[in-house]
């Protein structure tokens, strides 16, 4: 099932080589359909919460929609995009949305807490990190 920035993956894709569901992490700075990277996904969830998608420009500012709610104005961290893959769909957005607020070094210590969660981030300079207790199993993209 797919609602928009999140995924929920069951069981196998019919066909596939692999175990599990492939699907791929947008590149913040392309079209939609470009993929940063690729993540190997079974029986779990995934939501990605990141400011490209919507988004307005008044001159040379971007309005992203994720708001710092101590400012009440878009965030500036230094994640182009934050995933989160959990069990819980519910959880997955949740916590998508406040990794994007923490920025990576936070949300990372707040996924090392948590079981069965791990966290794909883009950092705003291109480069992938991983984090969590459930390291993603990241796949090239081709």
């Amino acid at each position: 099932m797919n609602f928009g920035g999140n995924l929920f993956a069951w069981g196998n894709c019919p066909g596939a080589a692999h175990s599990g569901w492939v699907t791929g992490i947008q590149h913040p700075g392309k079209p939609r359909g470009h993929s940063i990277c690729r993540v190997l996904l079974k029986n779990s969830s995934i939501s990605t919460s990141a400011g490209y998608d919507h988004f307005f420009q008044e001159g040379d500012h971007v309005w992203h929609h994720i708001l710092d709610p101590r400012l009440g104005l878009p965030v500036q961290t230094d994640l182009a995009s934050a995933t989160v893959i959990t069990p819980s769909a519910m959880e997955a957005d949740i916590l998508s949305t406040s990794c994007f607020l923490l920025g990576s070094k936070k949300a990372g210590e707040l996924l090392a807490g948590l079981p069965e969660t791990g966290g794909i981030f883009v950092l705003r300079d291109g480069h992938v990190e991983t984090a969590g207790s459930l390291q993603p199993q990241l796949l090239k993209t081709e």
